[in-house]
């Protein structure tokens, strides 16, 4: 068993822990429907943002390893898409109010068969949510 006692933080400098990630786009579920809440302790304070990560923590013998397997695949500060999280949140919602099953899974139904049909319901919704990505960004899509 090994345990690893530490802080988790986005390049942005924000830390999810006890507190999950915040979505911008939220398919219901069984959870949201029972009251269950996502933070379970206490949100840690931010840190200063770090999108260029100049290796001073990183031994000299080992700074060309990090150059080449971890510098390039760094994430990068962007707002491409928050231009369409609205048109996105609009999109799902008139999917969602108007697909039947939806109305039937917003009922507090507990049942083993039902929460795998809203699962698959809710990949689903992912899938379309991001093939309306695609098509706000005229992305041609394979297949």
């Amino acid at each position: 068993l090994r345990l690893t006692v530490g802080s988790y933080f986005t390049v942005g400098g924000e830390s999810p822990e006890g507190c999950g990630v915040h979505a911008d786009i939220t398919v219901p579920s069984l959870w949201l429907r029972k009251g269950e809440k996502v933070n379970h302790g206490k949100r840690l304070a931010p840190i200063a943002p770090l999108f260029h990560d100049t290796l001073q923590d990183v031994g000299i013998d080992c700074r060309p390893w990090y150059r080449e397997q971890y510098l390039p695949f760094l994430e990068h500060r962007t707002e491409e898409y928050r231009k369409y999280i609205l048109k996105l949140q609009q999109k799902s919602q008139l999917r969602m109010q108007s697909d039947p099953e939806w109305a039937f899974f917003s009922h507090d139904g507990d049942q083993p068969q039902l929460r795998e049909r809203e699962q698959e319901a809710q990949l689903e919704e992912a899938v379309h949510v991001m093939e309306d990505l695609l098509e706000l960004k005229k992305i041609p899509q394979k297949g």
